[in-house]
């Protein structure tokens, strides 16, 4: 997929098997599972049938939707904010999501159900479509989409790393009842992640 973004015209079999040092037929499985995934679409050139005859390019039907820019946005302000200030990704994330966490706590309150409810919101706010999950001193969110897909399939480390660190900020800045035990990532394209807590002062 990086391959594809950095390329941005439609590239053969051969195009992806070469930036690889493979042999065409070695990147079929690799061809395959694009297309499975979703996130390529690719079109057959006219009269000659194949895979190897396939074009693949990167769909991005929902670039202009109103909310996939503004998730965009915000991912974009925290990585200019760790280019502009030279911090480490997770430290600028923490901060981001400690000035999130003050903005949203409410009557100075770090009652436990308060901060699992700011937290959601925070997550519906950007459209991770948040369902609570587990109760009591071990709880959490699955998440029902991932809104920075397409940035998720480039560096999923990155995103997903970032996106820990801005809830292990809020979640200190909303009094600390909770912390991340675990992110457990899935496909973007399918979601599922799980962002899991555990009550403050338990065992990891």
């Amino acid at each position: 997929m990086g391959f594809l973004r950095v390329v941005s015209r439609p590239a053969g079999l051969a195009d992806i098997a070469a930036c690889f040092g493979r042999k065409p037929k070695q990147a079929d499985p690799e061809a395959g599972a694009l297309e499975e995934a979703g996130p390529a679409r690719y079109r057959s050139e006219p009269k000659r049938p194949g895979r190897g005859n396939l074009r693949y390019t990167v769909a991005m039907a929902d670039a202009d939707r109103a909310d996939t820019q503004e998730t965009y946005l915000s991912l974009c302000r925290l990585l200019l904010a760790v280019l502009a200030d030279g911090h480490d990704p997770g430290e600028a994330a923490r901060t981001a999501g400690m000035l999130i966490g003050k903005a949203a706590r409410s009557n100075d309150s770090s009652e436990p159900d308060d901060t699992l409810v700011q937290l959601e919101k925070f997550l519906q706010s950007r459209g991770f479509m948040p369902k609570p999950i587990g109760s009591g001193p071990e709880t959490g969110f699955e998440l029902g989409r991932c809104p920075y897909e397409q940035a998720a399939l480039a560096n999923p480390g990155l995103v997903c790393g970032l996106h820990r660190a801005l809830a292990e900020g809020m979640l200190e800045a909303l009094g600390g009842a909770f912390e991340v035990a675990n992110l457990v990532a899935r496909h973007p394209t399918t979601a599922g992640c799980r962002l899991e807590l555990r009550a403050a002062g338990q065992p990891n």
